[in-house]
């Protein structure tokens, strides 16, 4: 995610100190827009924003109430996948993986019966 699109990082620059990106987006008005020297903390930052859940925020999911445990980008979906805790335990490493539009749904439905 960059200014609100879903873009692939066009290239990578590693320098002595850091690593920055090249990216292209397209602005409804000026056309092509090159953004470069965009830093891993840029990236990020934006995910934080596109992202509906953070890890530790509590999620109703068919009448149990569960924890985010993991969230991280997928490349080839282009969308944020979360790991939910199972119901039996809030602290196990295992759990559903879900992207962001399923889990909506899903949180949702649980709302609409509730």
């Amino acid at each position: 995610m960059w200014r609100g699109q879903c873009v692939p990082i066009v290239n990578r620059f590693v320098g002595p100190d850091s690593v920055r990106y090249l990216i292209h987006t397209k602005h409804p008005k000026h056309g092509l827009v090159i953004d470069a020297h965009v830093t891993i903390g840029q990236l990020m930052a934006e995910l934080c924003t596109h992202a509906t859940w953070c890890v530790g925020d509590r999620v109703e999911l068919e009448r149990t109430t569960r924890f985010v445990q993991a969230r991280w980008w997928n490349c080839r979906t282009g969308t944020v996948h979360y790991r939910v805790n199972d119901a039996l335990d809030e602290h196990r490493s295992g759990g559903l993986v879900l992207d962001q539009q399923r889990l909506q749904q899903l949180v949702d439905r649980c709302a609409e019966v509730a």
